[in-house]
């Protein structure tokens, strides 16, 4: 799952941005949840609001995400 940084986000999400980490640690409390190294998990190229914006045009998220997961897999973040 795609993560997002940034204090405001993980205030406003309840650390919902930090999605992976609910994953891998479901028991945990909202506060204790922790944003992975990028080579662990990939992170989302902007804000959780600004990405889900960006969602309501879907010719705008292909580019913007196609963008980013070319970043990723050619640094090795992400497996193929």
């Amino acid at each position: 799952s795609w993560n997002a940084g940034g204090w405001f986000t993980a205030q406003l999400m309840l650390n919902g941005s930090f999605h992976s980490d609910h994953h891998v640690h479901p028991g945990l409390a909202f506060p204790d949840l922790a944003l992975p190294p990028p080579a662990t998990a990939p992170r989302l190229p902007a804000s959780l609001p600004v990405m889900s914006t960006l969602a309501l045009y879907p010719r705008g998220w292909r580019r913007v995400m196609g963008k980013a997961l070319a970043a990723q897999i050619r640094a090795g973040e992400v497996p193929v």
